[in-house]
């Protein structure tokens, strides 16, 4: 970004920051201030089952967490909401996948971003569903709770919720006039500004909120000039003077707002309508070389996520289009690539810098034509702008007929656009090993139908249907040297439509016992057209380049599938505050044409995940209230399960096998576990709050060609998982009060690919999070919070290309500790 850039974003930033808070000046009310009904002997209601219900009556397995519940912990992002929610995982994505989610509920969900791949683990947020990855790391920005539903909800939310669905459910419009606005400065230059306001436009009838977000926040990954800081390595430098500093990585920028309207002309009808939007202009996620050329027998990852063995072999031996390189410029020769490596036992960097959140990556292919090497293509040199983009809006209509006591119809309308750019230098290191520049332009319409009703004291119920229309377009510059390629990927185009009809009944037997059933029947169909040319625009293999590719270019492929989904569920409530309940449900993740295909051999189809889920839980409470504990034990068959593999010359052909992106039904599993979860309110000050989770994963088969032992686990899988909070509130006369927490969350080892690789291993971690609050007894506060207190070097995702021609292993670092203070006032 360019100088004067930056200064009109800031400005930017700096006008809908003060516009936020000229906002909500007018409010003359307090808001609705951290709800309070987050304490153990209140009733949180959810409407999990299309309904309000009780949490405790319930019968599915549900983390609710309230808006007092996020803010108490400092949680900003969605990603966050998993520390405290048994066998969930929620991580941001690697350079590669952009501006989004990885989601795993269970040991079920989706890593890969390509969005002509479904999602594992369904994201709604009131009740629009968001049906790509891309754009799902969403802030936490006024919303009154979120529900994360574990289990397939192929019933209730429809397909690929086959893991678990996540909603999101945000603050109304409220009938008078009230507000907040907060301000937050802390660590890498953070500031993030946020705030919301109530209008009653029309008194009784016409209500009107709006909230804002902006936020910014440097990078934390150096990007540092290898040449410049290694003076004589015989690459170019691209830094002038002693600043050898290229830029950083990890860092973020965003603004968005969202305008909601509550229209209630009657008692019998009410209407709701929202609009949205965001504006992010980010760094490329954090990434770091961690590993080159290893031996898989001999590589490992130690528990405090420590490289133990580095280089086995050169660096060249997996790159060997380096060996016809221009040795006047390029002269680490037969050593290897090791010595890009910034940190770890694996590093023979000549200057040890010894530092995890320190790369070499220029963005840059600088490459000229004629100068030699497998992968030189003609169309470089090449430079990339380091960045992540994301442009988005939606809109939607919420419109409720209460036509009687007893029956009542709802419409859900919405319609949601983004545009989103992102670039990757994956490797880390000022060779050209791989560049990608990618562009998703998306869009979606949905209309939901829901007539709701009760027949006397037996029966609720509800009967709807489901539309959804999108089209996905991609279009990438993709810079293989290792493979010799370098070509333009798209616009590839991804229509796809869905409809489903369902239907949900509870039937009261008698007082205690309930009988919940669903049926879901879903039609998808899906194309996937593939566009590829040279990086001019020429047709492939003019001129000799990327003619490999020769059948790619136009081909067009369709997936259809129907299916049912059921669900029958007993509930038994022994007392006031025990039930308990055993129910079976199925849920299906969409198939498909594998949408990354190198060769037209690597052009194959793949059908739908399957999934049928027994499970048994039990919901409590003691003491008055004052104890919540909820447990659950489920036995998962899971079929047809869809993998990436990244060696595929078993599939498409000898000689095919790489680059390889190939989506497969790879295996066969049985997954069982089972889940705790306590809040504990022993008095009016103290509250304490845990959860416990085991997870147990089987292949029962795998697929010969896939190359996956039957002991691998699928990615994002942690065996165990535990968390604890407790938190206590001094009064302080009448000055105001003084509440202290710690928050202590544990997940143990995950790999982050189909194989099991064991660079792709992510070690189990411990994080512990501290948040000191004042509240005054007017209405304002301050919170001082830490997150990650012991410093703990930990990685969110790791991409492992060690074992094929890439020849190295890279890895996204989380923050290092960070601090932030937090002002807020109500009005």
């Amino acid at each position: 970004m360019t100088k004067a850039a930056y200064r009109v974003r800031n400005c930017t930033f700096g006008a809908i920051t003060a516009y936020a808070i000229a906002l909500s000046m007018p409010a003359l009310a307090q808001d609705a201030q951290a709800d309070q009904g987050a304490s153990a002997n209140s009733e949180i209601v959810v409407t999990a089952q299309f309904r309000g219900q009780k949490l405790q009556d319930t019968p599915i397995a549900i983390t609710a967490i309230t808006a007092s519940q996020m803010e108490a912990r400092g949680q900003t992002s969605v990603v966050q909401l998993a520390e405290q929610a048994p066998n969930v995982t929620l991580k941001p994505a690697g350079a590669a996948g952009g501006p989004s989610l990885i989601g795993f509920i269970r040991g079920i969900g989706q890593g890969d971003a390509s969005p002509a791949l479904e999602p594992g683990v369904g994201l709604y947020v009131d009740d629009v569903y968001y049906s790509t990855l891309t754009g799902s790391t969403l802030d936490l920005v006024d919303l009154e709770r979120v529900e994360i539903l574990r289990g397939p909800q192929g019933t209730i939310a429809g397909k690929n919720s086959i893991g678990g669905a996540i909603r999101l459910i945000s603050k109304k419009p409220g009938t008078e006039q009230g507000g907040y606005v907060e301000a937050s400065v802390g660590s890498y230059n953070e500031l993030r500004m946020r705030g919301a306001a109530d209008f009653a436009l029309v008194p009784d009838q016409l209500f009107a909120r709006v909230s804002v977000i902006a936020r910014k926040q440097d990078g934390y990954v150096d990007r540092l000039d290898y040449a410049c800081t290694h003076p004589g390595s015989g690459l170019p430098q691209i830094t002038s003077g002693t600043d050898c500093k290229l830029g950083t990585e990890g860092g973020t920028r965003s603004i968005g707002g969202r305008l909601a309207l509550r229209w209630q002309p009657s008692s019998t009808f009410e209407a709701n309508f929202s609009a949205d939007v965001t504006d992010e202009d980010s760094e490329p996620p954090a990434n770091v070389l961690l590993a080159v050329a290893p031996s898989a027998l001999s590589v490992g990852i130690d528990t405090d996520n420590n490289i133990l063995t580095g280089e086995v072999g050169s660096f060249f031996g997996f790159f060997p289009y380096l060996s016809g390189y221009d040795v006047s410029w390029n002269a680490p020769g037969a050593a290897g690539a090791c010595r890009y490596i910034a940190y770890g036992s694996g590093s023979c960097d000549p200057s040890s810098p010894n530092n995890p959140y320190v790369n070499y990556a220029t963005y840059q292919d600088p490459r000229a034509a004629g100068t030699g090497g497998l992968g030189a293509s003609g169309y470089t040199p090449l430079t990339a702008k380091p960045e992540q983009t994301l442009r988005s809006f939606g809109l939607s209509a919420q419109l409720e007929w209460k036509m009687s006591d007893d029956l009542a119809i709802k419409s859900i309308s919405a319609y949601r656009h983004y545009s989103s750019g992102f670039s990757d230098d994956a490797d880390g290191t000022p060779l050209p090993g791989d560049l990608l520049v990618q562009h998703h332009s998306h869009r979606q319409f949905s209309q939901e139908l829901r007539l709701t009703g009760r027949a006397g004291s037996l029966l609720d119920y509800t009967l709807g249907g489901f539309y959804f229309d999108q089209k996905t377009v991609t279009t990438a510059r993709v810079d293989l040297p290792a493979a010799g390629l370098d070509f333009i990927s798209g616009p590839d185009q991804v229509p796809a439509r869905t409809w489903a009809l369902f239907a949900h009944g509870e039937v009261h037997l008698t007082s205690q016992l309930d009988l919940t059933v669903g049926l879901r029947y879903t039609d998808d169909k899906k194309m996937y057209i593939f566009g590829r040319t040279n990086p001019d625009g020429s047709p492939i293999c003019t001129n000799g380049y990327n003619c490999a590719l020769l059948g790619l270019d136009g081909e067009r492929h369709t997936y259809n599938n129907s299916h049912v989904d059921y669900r029958a569920a007993l509930s038994y409530r022994w007392t006031d505050t025990f039930m308990t309940y055993a129910q079976v449900s199925t849920g299906i993740k969409g198939g498909g044409v594998n949408p990354q295909p190198y060769y037209p051999q690597q052009i194959l189809s793949f059908g739908p995940e399957k999934l049928t889920a027994y499970e048994v839980g039990f919901k409590s409470q003691f003491l008055d209230r004052a104890i919540r504990l909820n447990g659950s034990a489920f036995y998962n068959r899971y079929n047809n399960i869809q993998l990436n593999l990244l060696e595929c010359s078993a599939y498409a052909g000898a000689g095919f096998g790489f680059p390889c992106l190939l989506r497969a039904n790879a295996g066969n599993a049985n997954i069982k576990g089972f889940e705790l979860e306590t809040y504990l309110q022993p008095t009016d000050r103290l509250t304490l709050d845990g959860s416990l989770s085991y997870l147990d994963f089987k292949y029962r088969d795998t697929n010969p060609l896939s190359g996956i032992p039957l002991t691998a686990v699928t990615p994002f899988t942690s065996k165990w998982k535990v968390s604890a909070g407790i938190q206590y509130k001094f009064q302080l006369g009448g000055v105001g009060s003084l509440t202290p927490r710690i928050d202590y969350s544990y997940q143990s080892s995950v790999f982050t690919n189909s194989a099991n690789t064991p660079l792709s291993r992510i070690a189990g971690y411990g994080l512990l999070n501290g948040n000191l609050t004042f509240a005054s007894e007017g209405n304002w506060q301050v919170a001082v919070e830490v997150r990650n207190i012991t410093n703990k070097l930990y990685y969110l995702t790791i991409s492992d290309f060690s074992t094929i021609g890439n020849g190295y292993a890279s890895g996204q670092p989380a923050q290092p500790r960070t601090f932030r203070i937090n002002f807020r006032k109500n009005f």
